[in-house]
């Protein structure tokens, strides 16, 4: 008897969604009154499980009669029905817009952290490597390592930056800001 009595609200939902006698039962079992563990179900056990599933079909049947019989209620119904459709579908929507907008944010950030974007006014029209090859032949004659990444340009300095090339590549003289010199009569 550790487990808490039902109150009233809650065995009257169950009557409702099943029969009297079923829930009559269901206490009297749990309360040990009838036995729970028999192998074969006895008459009247299986006679309420009988009428609890015609119970439940009835009131079913029941329900969809009230629907179809008013043309009212069943418009409503339709009504509800693509309402919560559309609505599922603008929640996946917005799930797959979002899973979109994530990955566009992870690959530029990848992007980011492999290639200089901006140097400053007038530098980083050069920088996006174009269609012909690195002339090897060039770094080559001239004895400089082909470092065609940032990073194998932080492991050949062995800094840990997260975009070496644009800490290497803007200094003082590179600035974003536009410097405007005002006259004034002192």
């Amino acid at each position: 008897m550790s487990e808490r009595q039902p109150t009233r609200a809650e065995l009257v939902a169950r009557i409702q969604a099943s029969s009297k006698d079923a829930v009559v039962r269901a206490e009297m079992q749990r309360m040990g009154f009838w036995p729970k563990d028999q192998d074969q179900p006895s008459v009247e056990a299986s006679l309420i499980q009988r009428e609890q599933e015609l119970v439940q079909a009835l009131q079913a049947l029941h329900q969809e009669l009230q629907e179809k019989g008013d043309p009212q209620a069943a418009l409503r119904a339709m009504r509800k029905a693509r309402m919560q459709a559309a609505l599922e579908r603008r929640e996946a929507t917005a799930q797959a817009r979002e899973q979109r907008r994530h990955e566009r944010a992870m690959r530029w950030h990848q992007s980011r952290d492999q290639q200089a974007h901006y140097l400053g006014q007038g530098v980083s029209a050069g920088l996006q490597p174009h269609a012909g090859a690195m002339r090897l032949d060039r770094l080559q004659k001239n004895g400089l390592p082909a470092l065609d990444s940032p990073a194998a340009l932080a492991v050949r300095v062995n800094g840990a930056l997260a975009n070496p090339i644009t800490w290497f590549s803007i200094g003082a003289a590179i600035t974003p800001y536009l410097l405007i010199r005002v006259v004034t009569s002192a």
